[in-house]
């Protein structure tokens, strides 16, 4: 084997190593850091012509050409795959939260409450359903228009959002009734959580774009029995109670344990 083979096959192995490094970088789904990569791989596939002591010559061309035609494909992918990504987390969001509040939907947190409902035979939360609507939200609609009505239920959601406990479930159950699942803690922990968010709404009113409108809230509370594999059952009672405060004058909460 002459010097020129072995300086051939040498050129073509490097060849192969500039073109496998932007690939690979390309896998990281950074843009910035793939093109680095490929700009870096571009400028060593240069001195490839050395090893024939040519620069000039067609091989070193072919070379070069690929490494930068290798490059600009790994950059290309890099783009595509995160394009591709956020439009799979769009999609995911749009299928488990509320577009207007951004709060899970009322199927999503079904289904993640349910999990837990599930769970408690062996771990045994603590866990409780928490149904929260709007006083006499139809008034606002009705006053200020349905933009408005929309501005106020994503205030809500968001005050409501901090009323709740790191770990708590928080959803829109439908129109302006939203639905909380608390998990762990005990009567009181969700008794804390509920005047917190009674209180969040007194404290001052939502800022719209016709001017600050008051807003309270009333609740009703339930805990799941130990038997109790689906929120239903409990929801039934929270709902029942959030009727009781309803009827008792609105902006308080009620209680209705299971039996």
């Amino acid at each position: 084997m002459s010097i020129l083979d072995v300086a051939t096959r040498a050129s073509l192995s490097f060849t192969a190593l500039l073109c496998i490094a932007p690939v690979i970088a390309s896998t990281t789904l950074d843009v910035r850091g793939t093109a680095c990569i490929a700009a870096i791989a571009t400028v060593l596939s240069v001195p490839l012509g050395l090893v024939d002591g040519n620069l000039t010559t067609p091989q070193h061309a072919l070379d070069t050409a690929v490494v930068v035609i290798v490059s600009l494909l790994a950059l290309w992918v890099c783009r595509l795959r995160i394009e591709l990504s956020q439009m799979l987390e769009v999609t995911r969001l749009q299928a488990t939260h509320d577009g207007l509040t951004g709060l899970l939907s009322r199927r999503a947190i079904f289904e993640q409450g349910e999990r837990f409902a599930v769970l408690r035979p062996g771990v045994r939360p603590f866990l409780s359903v928490m149904l929260m609507d709007i006083d006499r939200f139809k008034d606002i609609n009705d006053t200020h228009g349905h933009v408005v009505g929309d501005e106020v239920l994503a205030g809500v959601a968001d005050r409501l959002t901090k009323a709740v406990r790191h770990g708590d479930l928080m959803g829109r159950y439908g129109g302006d009734e939203f639905l909380a699942v608390l998990v762990g803690g005990d009567h009181t922990a969700a008794n804390t959580v509920a005047r917190r968010a009674i209180n969040l709404m007194r404290k001052s009113p939502i800022a719209t774009s016709d001017g600050p409108v008051g807003v309270t809230l009333s609740i009703g509370i339930s805990d799941l029995a130990s038997n109790e594999r689906n929120l239903s059952e409990a929801l039934r009672r929270a709902d029942g109670a959030l009727y009781d405060s309803k009827r008792s004058g609105r902006a308080r909460m009620n209680w209705r344990h299971r039996t």
